[in-house]
């Protein structure tokens, strides 16, 4: 972040509203890939196999948003425990 910071000439503040932003939008994509098909959002086919083989990353991503919000969110939490 120091670095970035340091390219733009600018502090950057209120970050973790970005990064929930960012979590939640990730998370939105799997959810509906993996329940509904990745087609239903434009996404290839193969999506889905790659989404799946990615799940600690993906529950990275959903600790980051706990740790930002407090929030679960049940299908997340189906979709981790079907496959980790």
């Amino acid at each position: 972040m120091q670095e970035y910071e340091r390219l733009a000439g600018i502090r950057v503040e209120q970050i973790a509203y970005f990064d929930v932003a960012a979590c939640a939008r990730r998370l939105f994509s799997v959810v509906v890939s993996l329940s509904e098909g990745p087609e239903k959002l434009g996404m290839r086919p193969g999506a889905a196999t790659m989404m799946e083989q990615q799940m600690g990353a993906i529950k990275r991503v959903y600790d980051l948003l706990q740790e930002r919000t407090g929030i679960k969110v049940s299908e997340v939490d189906r979709l981790l425990a079907q496959f980790l």
